[in-house]
């Protein structure tokens, strides 16, 4: 039997092998044979997450808990920290300490890297590398002191942590994380003691000299006293903003070139949109056209009454925003997704996307009592191998767990 050469195999077999490697562990390498597998996986991918976002709008989508040896260490119950994606690793900052989340093997880790005595306000994440900007705890007035502040830079693949506070101090407090585009991250905000004419700040940090300049936007029509709760990235010139103002909530897109420029996008069906920043503020990208959020579920007449199908005590829901008609300068809030709930009343918590699931931890939760307590507690969400077209699916990251992982 001759010996096949793996440059001449058809790009329907290469996507049949793909299709039962792990997704974190194993697709970034085959990105290093040769084109055909690099069209495979990128096929791949881009099914699973059209798959992904398919699910959730036909409502289909669940949220799984994670489960875990009971002498397994992981991050303590926590309403205040910061999270991000990284490589093929959850980080999570809390407490001061730094906890990482194994994507591949589904394990927690500690590590023994810890960053000055302050409070993760933002992340920033770019390649191997994830930006930290620490600054002091929120007092009952919600307000902080702004001297005590710090940045400092995580490698995931080397696990070390450089205090890099004197290349890059935050230009201002933080309410999003970064957007990364290109080779800078852009945050917009607005200050009514700093800001000009009512007009949005425009920060950019250049992610190779880690240093912050301020732009402005060339457009004539402009946000006024825009309060950036939320940034979606649409492409890499693309940014989309949701923002409080004067006149109540606003949606710009921010176009990126040698300019930048404004443009405002109008919302259909806003009613099914969260009736807090505090949720807005997590909405996340999931897929080509969708991005989503975890928020209390509400009935049929719009009251926040949080009752979801079944369930009788309070619950959260996804809620997603569609931009599939951003040319046509709209956007459009779906019905909420009933079957991705979660029981009691999250705040603070952190929701993370990859192409192949969603993850949700920590938070605040209230349950139908009004009973408040912190939770450590992990969610997941993907498409099953069941429900995808056969022979299109990639294995789950649950299916692909070492038997010595087993959860309870």
């Amino acid at each position: 039997m001759s010996a096949v050469n793996i440059d001449e195999l058809p790009l329907e077999i290469i996507e049949m092998v793909l299709s039962h490697l792990n997704v974190y562990r194993d697709y970034p390498n085959t990105l290093l044979v040769n084109e055909n597998f690099r069209r495979a996986t990128s096929n791949l991918i881009r099914r699973r997450t059209t798959e992904s976002e398919n699910q959730l709008m036909l409502d289909k989508a669940k949220f799984s808990k994670y489960r875990r040896f009971s002498d397994q260490q992981v991050p303590p119950p926590c309403a205040y920290h910061r999270a991000a994606v990284c490589d093929s690793k959850m980080l999570v900052v809390s407490n001061h300490v730094l906890w990482t989340f194994d994507l591949v093997a589904r394990k927690w880790q500690r590590s023994a890297l810890a960053p000055q005595s302050l409070f993760a306000e933002a992340v920033c994440t770019y390649g191997e590398n994830v930006l930290i900007f620490l600054g002091a705890s929120w007092d009952q007035d919600g307000d902080t002191d702004e001297t005590e502040n710090a940045v400092v830079l995580y490698n995931s693949k080397e696990n070390t942590l450089r205090d890099v506070t004197n290349l890059t101090r935050a230009p201002c407090r933080f309410f999003v994380n970064p957007t990364v585009v290109g080779e800078c991250a852009i945050l917009v905000h607005y200050d009514p003691e700093t800001s000009s004419a009512g007009q949005s700040d425009i920060f950019c940090l250049d992610l190779k000299t880690l240093t912050w300049t301020s732009e402005s936007a060339v457009s004539r029509d402009q946000p006024s006293e825009l309060d950036t709760m939320c940034q979606i990235k649409i492409s890499e010139n693309q940014i989309l903003y949701i923002g409080a103002t004067w006149h109540g909530e606003e949606v710009w897109l921010l176009q990126i070139g040698v300019f930048f420029k404004w443009k405002r996008i109008s919302v259909i069906d806003e009613h099914f949109a969260p009736k807090k920043a505090e949720y807005l503020s997590k909405l996340v990208r999931v897929g080509e056209n969708l991005a989503v959020t975890l928020a209390p579920s509400e009935n049929r007449c719009g009251q926040n009454s949080c009752e979801v199908k079944h369930l009788s005590k309070k619950a959260m829901s996804l809620h997603m925003l569609c931009f599939k008609d951003l040319e046509f300068d709209r956007v459009r809030w779906l019905r909420p997704n009933t079957e991705g709930s979660i029981r009691g009343t999250l705040t603070g918590y952190s929701l993370l996307s990859t192409p192949f699931e969603l993850l949700l931890f920590g938070g605040l939760r209230e349950d139908s009592k009004g009973r408040k307590s912190e939770t450590n507690s992990l969610y997941t969400t993907f498409l099953s191998a069941e429900d995808s077209p056969r022979g299109t699916s990639s294995p789950s990251p649950r299916e692909t767990v070492p038997p010595t992982s087993r959860r309870e």
